[in-house]
């Protein structure tokens, strides 16, 4: 029997049910190597676009950075990269990425995600992860198909997926279908018809200005 798998049975004796929560393991394994002195295994990092980079700079200047948990504008609790983690809206970190979180500093066991502090990788890691998400949706639709390999047109289709969630864009029929059909301005003029564009003017007027050009502003 190994010295570590001794260790992992004596807590497991002592502390039953404690390998059942989320990132228990992972969290546990990397404090142990860290007082035998060890190198912790490297947590494998997923391979970066130039679209998703290109979003992840995009939603930094749209959504800001902050490593720790706030208040967005609707009260809801947010962190990062504007990353919802408040349950009452649907927002959370996932386990798998909790056990990420854990293993990076093992001192957050046992701690709500509002006291966590991230670092930068970790801020872009959820980002990334909120990125697939959405487009794993409206890459389906026509209209992101329509647009090609068209970068920032890209960019602005997920932007609106971020702020509006990908069913509240789905709602925006007509601005899909023309951009569908090739009618890049005719679809940011109507998009800037919306409560959304009243709401919030400034961010609608950059986003749609990336679907009449193709080109970041």
């Amino acid at each position: 029997m190994s010295d570590r798998k001794h260790v992992f049975d004596t807590v497991n004796r002592y502390a039953d049910g404690i390998w059942n929560k989320p990132g228990a393991i992972v969290a546990f394994d990397a404090a142990l190597d860290k007082l035998l002195g060890l190198e912790p295994t490297p947590v494998p990092t997923k391979p970066v676009s130039d679209f998703d980079k290109a979003v992840i700079a995009h939603l930094r200047d749209e959504e800001g950075v902050r490593p720790e948990a706030y208040r967005d504008h609707l009260g809801y609790w947010t962190i990062g990269i504007g990353r919802l983690i408040d349950p009452r809206k649907g927002g959370r970190i996932t386990p798998e990425e909790d056990a990420i979180l854990l293993a990076n500093d093992p001192s957050r066991q046992g701690k709500s995600w509002r006291q966590y502090v991230l670092t930068e990788p970790e801020m872009n890691m959820l980002k990334l992860n909120d990125i697939e998400r959405f487009v794993s949706v409206i890459s389906k639709w026509p209209a992101w198909k329509a647009v090609g390999d068209n970068i920032p047109r890209k960019v602005a289709l997920t932007s609106m997926a971020f702020q509006l969630g990908a069913d509240g864009l789905a709602k925006f029929k007509n601005s899909l279908r023309m951009v569908e059909q090739g009618r890049f301005a005719d679809a940011a003029d109507n998009f800037m018809k919306s409560k959304w564009a009243r709401q919030t003017p400034e961010r609608a007027g950059r986003v749609t200005q990336m679907i009449r050009t193709g080109l970041f502003s």
